[in-house]
């Protein structure tokens, strides 16, 4: 809903930006003027893939590590296929990347036919990988498809064959040249940025293999250990921030910073995650859960409680705080995006309704209200 109200905005010319520059004369709104606000990182990958299937430009201010982007996930599972064909989870993955371009169909129909024998109707354990050889065989998979596989088979043996001859960072400049895997990620919508990922990944590779001569193997290792302890490695710099581009970041990264119109997105999403069992305060001491040995059920104590409230309060007063400084990082326009039921109550939404005496629980709600000494207006969208 958020990703479609700001294509509208920006395709119908919906509002006009008449600052800072003097003289203060109004423009159509761009992609640039625009920043998402997210309280933190959890729900970003949602909102990522929303704005991708829309078209719409956007740029990941410190939004995941270099290792978790998709470009080189891709990358790191067509490496792992190369040292392990067998290892069908990778080549599952790496078939679905652009790097085979098969679609989900054909996926399924090549696992099909490699644990069925069609002749008897039995089960068998034909590895996946079999399948790139037996494709003749298996009719309910396309003339294109087979091609995109037949080409993919002959990739995958040739990389096979030079894992052993080349570097690393120099078996991965082949794979991107022979793929043109960099002039695909090129055409999508957060483009520079994952080939400037894919660049940034294979001159470290090149560096780490100045420090240290290591087999591909040993090499995949390394990469996972970095991952399983979560050494963060950012993503490579561009000069995205300043294109026409959605800015996406969290509010604390936000801070000090000014934007034309402001998204906050996922309002009155529960934050909170201390476990339902156990609790614990300074002032409360530990509150828990006590198990009713004629119900075998758990109860909650009075202490549980009265810690329960002192964390939501706490918790309430803190999320106010966050909401401030993302309500006031907007320039001209501002946009409030979240999820309110009768069921959730979700509090931010309810108290900024209350303070523009708008009841959300009403069945018609004004398309737009206007408030304030200097005339805001503010349009609801449900």
């Amino acid at each position: 809903l958020l990703a479609s109200r700001i294509q509208e905005i920006v395709k119908n010319r919906g509002l006009e930006i008449t600052r800072p520059n003097p003289p203060k004369e109004a423009r159509p709104i761009t992609y640039g003027d625009f920043a998402i606000l997210f309280r933190s990182t959890g729900g970003i990958k949602l909102f990522e893939a929303a704005l991708e299937e829309m078209g719409i430009p956007f740029f990941v201010v410190s939004g995941k590590g270099l290792y978790d982007t998709r470009e080189i996930i891709d990358l790191i599972s067509l490496l792992q296929l190369i040292d392990n064909p067998l290892d069908e989870v990778k080549l599952a993955a790496v078939l679905r990347s652009p790097f085979a371009g098969i679609n989900d169909h054909t996926l399924f129909w090549m696992a099909h036919h490699a644990r069925h024998e069609e002749k008897v109707g039995a089960y068998c354990n034909t590895p996946l990988l079999v399948q790139l050889d037996r494709l003749a065989s298996i009719p309910e998979i396309d003339l294109t498809q087979k091609e995109r596989l037949l080409r993919f088979g002959g990739l995958l043996e040739r990389l096979r064959g030079l894992k052993e001859r080349l570097s690393i960072a120099s078996l991965m400049e082949g794979i991107l040249a022979e793929t043109q895997y960099g002039s695909r990620v090129l055409a999508s919508p957060n483009g520079r940025q994952s080939y400037a990922n894919l660049r940034k990944f294979v001159g470290l590779t090149r560096d780490f293999e100045k420090r240290e001569i290591l087999g591909l193997p040993q090499f995949l290792r390394a990469i996972r250990d970095l991952r399983v302890t979560e050494t963060r490695e950012s993503e490579a710099p561009t000069d995205l921030e300043a294109d026409d581009v959605v800015k996406i970041m969290t509010i604390h990264k936000a801070k000090g910073l000014e934007f034309p119109v402001v998204a906050v997105a996922d309002i009155g999403r529960d934050q909170r995650s201390y476990p339902s069992d156990i609790l614990f305060s300074k002032k409360g001491g530990l509150g828990l859960k006590i198990i009713n040995p004629l119900t075998n059920r758990p109860e909650v104590t009075a202490t549980f409680e009265e810690i329960d409230q002192e964390i939501i309060e706490k918790d309430k007063g803190e999320e106010e705080r966050v909401l401030y400084v993302a309500l006031t990082r907007a320039q001209e326009h501002l946009i409030l995006s979240g999820s309110y039921t009768k069921k959730t109550k979700s509090d931010p939404l309810k108290r900024l309704a209350e303070t523009l005496d708008i009841s959300l629980d009403s069945a018609e709600l004004p398309d737009e209200l206007t408030f304030g000494e200097e005339g805001y207006k503010l349009r609801l969208g449900i």
